[in-house]
């Protein structure tokens, strides 16, 4: 069937800029967004006040969603293409104990970065109007690019935005120079553009203890150690204005000029628990531990985040995934527990996952059915809300000759082994021979469906390497089951 598109236009904000960047094509920037149909077909936990993650487009989303009067969004990250003009390859390991992940057993296209002309811009100017109206009045956008484009980035934010409306230009060193090639320097670093929808936005200004800055003031002043080995430094606790209440003698010590800056009362407590430095014959200090220090204030420098490495745990085969303390950071810096993040180009879900580790509410947005898909499984292995996954248009074909069969016997249900023709044969190319068919499925789905939605009651999503094992439920969860294979395309189970 093909897609169905409402008569509904939403109109987008208009441009904030008075000055233009002038690309080929502008005249075509859409001034409104369609309103598609949305169709649930993936749901788990309860549906209201659930996480969304949508297969479609950010323009065509923010349609849909500004129809449905969604809450609107106190952050929208955006990490779209970077127009390098290449192909972005995913890389894919078979599961299971038996399959080493030192090299990857397949390698697919994750998605395409190639433009012609000034497409890329257009394409980003409409982007960046949908997720302003999406933001909430005192939200905040971060559009995370490079030095290819980030100055034509900035212009284009400009003008949606205003031109008062830049918070920083934050840039990322995401690893350390390798060997110069050619006639150019090694390029190390990411832009992060941040800017305001209102004049107030909420922030909270991150510090650090992972600089080189940072250490080197905690190896000189974090000097004092105590018994149990806890190291603390001693820091003043003299009153900055003269307090005449304050003026008291506290064991042969006598105050400072302005007074102490505690009540008696607080510097007894204090003192019992053993958080008070005397100098003999001198002042008294309160003591700093170090656990307790949360380091120095982030510039906009991010030197102390480095880019996931090959092997670390948190890497999922996803070309241009971002690690997770840069997002905690983002995150933490613009939203409170119960605020929306938009993430616009999910990909692998990082920032999705991320938000909703920390308590926030989702909407997650990517035009692949495979990152949509691989978004709602990582959500739904994080406790929190429902979470619902749905399409803008038609869902994505599943892989050609998949199959897989649910039996019935007695209360319970077993899955037969699948079968992905396409996937072994890709394998085989490469020399690469699983030993189950088990280790081709990255996660199966129990639930009942109703018409094209599945109600999801249990979710087996191996992490990494581990073994899929839960092939075998109670019929009580459901005798449907929907399964995803290694490169997250998804296909159901016959009866």
């Amino acid at each position: 069937m093909p897609t169905r598109w409402k008569t509904l236009v939403i109109a987008l904000p208009p441009d904030r800029g008075s000055a233009r960047l002038g690309y080929a094509g502008r005249r075509d920037t859409p001034e409104s967004a369609p309103a598609p149909i949305q169709r649930a077909r993936l749901v788990m936990g309860a549906a209201s006040q659930a996480d969304l993650v949508i297969h479609g487009d950010l323009l065509a989303a923010a349609g849909s969603l500004l129809d449905a009067g969604a809450a609107p969004a106190r952050l929208a990250y955006l990490d779209p293409p970077f127009d390098t003009g290449r192909s972005w390859l995913a890389r894919l390991h078979l599961r299971g104990p038996q399959h080493t992940r030192r090299q990857a057993d397949l390698e697919v296209e994750a998605y395409r970065d190639q433009w012609t002309g000034d497409a890329y811009l257009g394409f980003l100017h409409a982007r960046l109007r949908a997720a302003r109206a999406l933001l909430h009045p005192e939200g905040v956008l971060v559009l995370h690019c490079d030095a290819r484009r980030s100055h034509h980035l900035r212009i284009l934010c400009e003008e949606v935005f205003g031109p008062d409306r830049l918070l920083n230009e934050i840039v990322w060193l995401r690893r350390p120079g390798r060997a110069n090639t050619g006639r150019r320097l090694d390029q190390v670093t990411d832009r992060l553009l941040v800017f305001a929808n209102g004049k107030r936005p909420r922030i909270v200004l991150p510090r650090t203890r992972d600089t080189p800055r940072a250490r080197a003031y905690i190896d000189k002043r974090f000097t004092g150690r105590e018994t149990d080995g806890r190291r603390y430094m001693t820091a003043p606790i003299s009153s900055p204005n003269p307090r005449e209440n304050l003026r008291y003698v506290y064991k042969g010590h006598q105050p400072p000029p302005n007074g102490w800056a505690i009540s008696r009362e607080k510097m007894e407590a204090w003192d019992a628990a053993g958080r008070l430095h005397f100098v003999p014959g001198g002042r008294v200090y309160r003591k700093v531990y170090l656990e307790d220090y949360n380091g120095q204030p982030v510039p906009d420098l991010w030197t102390d985040i480095p880019v996931l490495n090959a092997m670390a745990s948190e890497r999922r085969g996803y070309p241009t995934q971002k690690p997770e303390a840069l997002l905690a950071r983002i995150v933490e810096m613009f939203t409170e527990p119960g605020d929306v993040v938009l993430d616009g180009f999910a990909g692998s879900g990082t920032a999705a996952a991320v938000a909703r580790r920390l308590g926030r509410r989702i909407v997650a947005i990517d035009t692949a059915a495979s990152a949509a898909d691989q978004t709602w499984l990582r959500l739904a292995a994080i406790p929190g809300p429902g979470i619902v996954g749905a399409d803008l248009g038609d869902p994505a074909p599943p892989p050609p000759g998949a199959y897989a069969r649910v039996a019935q016997n007695k209360g319970l249900c077993r899955l037969d082994p699948p079968c992905l023709p396409d996937l072994v044969e890709a394998l085989s190319q490469r020399g690469r021979t699983p030993r189950t068919p088990w280790a081709l499925i990255a996660a199966v789905a129990v639930g009942t469906r109703d018409a094209n939605t599945l109600h999801v009651n249990h979710l087996a999503a191996p992490r990494d390497a581990a073994a899929l094992v839960e092939t075998q439920w109670p019929a009580k969860l459901g005798t449907h089951a929907r399964l995803w294979d290694l490169r997250h395309r998804a296909f159901d189970a016959g009866g």
